[in-house]
């Protein structure tokens, strides 16, 4: 009687043991388990990818830089490359000025004037070599000489002329004259000009390259009225200047070259 009394009490034991060992293997837990997993590997793949891209960003920028500045080049080279020359039809004062070449104070048509200093030269006879001034009356005094007139001579000529006054004192003396200053040969600039004063001609000088080192007229000037006085024989005469011709580009002969003692005379404008 006990013993089956001990079986009807352990029965209900027995029957909800299957019960709890079957859920202990429970789906559940092992889905959990299967989650974690897949999570922790898609964070790493995020991480992975946010790595890669941070450091592509510098790659990327870094080829985007090298990758401009070739692209620089053949636009720089196209800039600089030399355009075909074109031609001027219009000439000022200033681009004038280069039209008429430069002559040496020793050419032959140079003559000495009052006011230039010459430095002569009397070979193997160093207590000769001289810098003289030509005085306002035209001469020079020179050893052994004296004074003589050497205005409107060329050096050559006055190489000759001192030669030939040494020759009783030093036969065949070799002499040289070198014009060191043209300061005698000189124009003046007056009126209507930025900077009216007397200009030196260390070469031939026109009358819009006398303009031009004038510093250009100014706006008061009347263009069509300029002259030029020069003394011929001593008397002096009037040469009309067509400014506004030459500047256009016609009559370009009548820009004519310089005397030494001209000047050059440009009125103010009329208001009326």
């Amino acid at each position: 009687m006990n013993k089956v009394l001990s079986l009807v009490g352990c029965l209900p034991v027995l029957l909800l043991f299957p019960v709890n060992a079957s859920a202990a293997p429970s789906t559940p837990v092992e889905i959990v388990g299967t989650d974690a997993a897949t999570a922790t590997k898609k964070d790493k793949a995020v991480e992975s990818a946010l790595t890669d891209s941070v450091e592509a960003a510098p790659l990327a920028e870094k080829n985007k830089k090298h990758a401009k500045a070739p692209a620089l080049q053949p636009v720089a080279d196209k800039v600089a490359a030399p355009s075909e020359p074109k031609e001027v039809a219009v000439v000022t004062p200033k681009e004038v000025a280069a039209v008429e070449p430069l002559v040496p104070a020793s050419d032959s048509d140079y003559t000495v004037r009052a006011g230039d200093v010459l430095q002569i030269t009397v070979w193997r006879e160093e207590n000769l070599d001289r810098e003289v001034i030509v005085l306002p009356d035209g001469t020079i005094d020179f050893p052994l000489i004296g004074s003589f007139n050497a205005q409107g001579l060329t050096p050559a000529q006055l190489q000759s002329t001192i030669k030939a006054k040494l020759h009783s004192l030093i036969p065949g003396a070799s002499v040289a004259v070198l014009v060191k200053a043209t300061l005698g040969h000189t124009v003046s600039v007056i009126g209507q000009v930025q900077k009216p004063g007397e200009i030196i001609m260390g070469h031939k000088l026109t009358v819009m390259q006398a303009l031009s080192q004038a510093g250009g007229l100014t706006p008061y000037a009347s263009e069509g009225r300029i002259i030029v006085l020069r003394t011929v024989d001593g008397k002096q005469t009037s040469i009309e200047f067509p400014y506004d011709d030459i500047v256009s580009g016609d009559n370009l002969e009548k820009n004519f070259v310089l005397n030494p003692g001209d000047v050059i005379v440009v009125p103010t404008a009329s208001l009326f």
